[in-house]
């Protein structure tokens, strides 16, 4: 009689390609996005100290980000962590632009305030597993790399217009 081969701990792990990786560091991110914006609704004073309070709430997150993303068994999750930053500056000052062509939109501007925070820092989380997790083709990498520091770059040139 042939012994099956024990099963290792990562063959258990559902969705362990690229795509569940993406997937596994949006919802960290996501769900770092809504923490802070429950922090930022509970500051009540608007003046330079708040500034500093939600400072400090997003460097809380972000420094909560690596464990995080090492508990939920995204590949590398260190430069995951180190690359978000710069992929949620661009995506932030990408629905800036957008925002500003947006018409009023009524009662409906705190929902989709969270709605819109929320899916972008999702969105720098999954770009960074993307590019600094393991399993993509390097062209890809660099294509999507590319796209956010284009974004960046034209969000500063179209921003004084």
């Amino acid at each position: 009689m042939h012994k099956r081969p024990a099963a290792s701990a990562e063959q258990v792990l559902p969705a362990r390609g690229l795509a569940g990786q993406c997937a596994r560091a949006a919802a960290v991110g996501g769900a770092l996005g809504l923490v802070v914006i429950v922090f930022a609704s509970t500051i009540r004073n608007q003046e330079l100290e708040a500034l500093g309070e939600l400072a400090v709430a997003v460097l809380a997150a972000w420094a909560l980000s690596w464990p995080l993303l090492r508990i939920v068994r995204v590949g590398r999750p260190w430069l995951t962590a180190l690359l978000a930053p710069v992929a949620l500056v661009a995506l932030a000052r990408g629905l800036a632009m957008l925002a500003s062509s947006v018409s009023v939109l009524g009662p409906w501007y705190q929902a989709t305030t969270v709605i819109a925070v929320t899916v972008v820092t999702a969105g720098s989380y999954a770009a960074a597993a993307f590019v600094g997790g393991p399993g993509a083709r390097a062209h890809w990498r660099i294509t999507v790399a590319v796209a956010v520091v284009v974004l960046i770059s034209v969000s500063i040139v179209v921003e004084p217009i």
